[in-house]
């Protein structure tokens, strides 16, 4: 079984169309957990109306809106039942067979993690492949992985051994430390990562992105990458990897002053 986690907030014009294509994958042995963060409009009616036309849907309710997603996976890790677990957001979108294709390259190479190619979609329903360089191999190393996901080389968005995950958890100091822990994850898939360029992940951007404009609470990002600068030394990464780390390092110090400048305080 593949679970898969879609955490919501304010998403009923659109959540329709995510959940349209997950469950209507042609790989049916799923579990679908949608935790919503107390949503204002009618975003937990949608999903109800959806649990009623396929109990694969679940759905968590929070009591108090706790802002950003790593809350909401360590609400849903202790619910997990897949073997598997791939996360999307309320408004991306999935190939009709991708999540038959991740999981026939997990079988054919018992990775811990396998990687679909990532496409960008727009509100004007423009489509862009993206930069990141797919092809299939046979396995990646936990190091090699984090080191290619450290600069987006290739996409955090991924099929995820359940076990792996909650065994290293998830952490709550930054707004994307989701975005951060992949990278975590990556190192500690002592079985590979795997590459799969034929299933198609489809991720949304718009204007009301959290990743889009200058926002106070950017700030905190600062401390993810300070994690996977840690992680990177004390992996040894920066020795057998050196130019993505160094590419990775210089971009922190762009942002530490860019931020600090724009925002003009500390990050505690």
């Amino acid at each position: 079984m593949v679970s898969v986690f879609i955490p919501t907030h304010n998403a009923s014009a659109i959540i329709g169309k995510t959940l349209q294509s997950v469950l209507s994958q042609t790989y049916v042995e799923l579990e679908v957990w949608a935790v919503d963060d107390c949503s204002t409009d009618d975003t937990v009616q949608v999903l109800k109306d959806w649990q009623k036309r396929d109990s694969r849907l679940h759905i968590i309710s929070k009591e108090k809106n706790e802002g950003f997603v790593p809350y909401s996976w360590n609400r849903v890790f202790p619910l997990l039942k897949g073997e598997f677990t791939l996360y999307m957001s309320h408004d991306d979108y999935l190939s009709p067979d991708c999540i038959a294709l991740l999981v026939k390259a997990q079988q054919e190479t018992g990775a811990d993690c396998v990687i679909p190619d990532c496409v960008f979609t727009y509100d004007d329903g423009r489509q862009q492949s993206s930069a990141f360089v797919l092809h299939p191999s046979s396995l990646l190393s936990p190091q090699k992985a984090f080191a290619r996901m450290l600069n987006y080389d290739i996409p955090g968005f991924a099929l995820w051994r359940t076990s792996v995950i909650r065994n290293v958890g998830m952490v709550t100091e930054a707004w994307n430390s989701d975005e951060g822990m992949q990278r975590i994850w990556a190192l500690n898939c002592k079985n590979g990562v795997s590459l799969c360029p034929a299933a198609r992940f489809f991720y949304r951007l718009t204007d009301a992105s959290i990743t889009r404009g200058l926002k106070p609470y950017h700030l905190t990002g600062l401390k993810t990458q300070r994690r996977l600068l840690n992680a990177a030394f004390a992996n040894g990464i920066w020795w057998r990897y050196p130019l993505p780390v160094i590419r990775f390092a210089w971009q922190y110090l762009k942002s530490y002053r860019y931020l600090h400048q724009q925002l003009g305080k500390d990050c505690k």
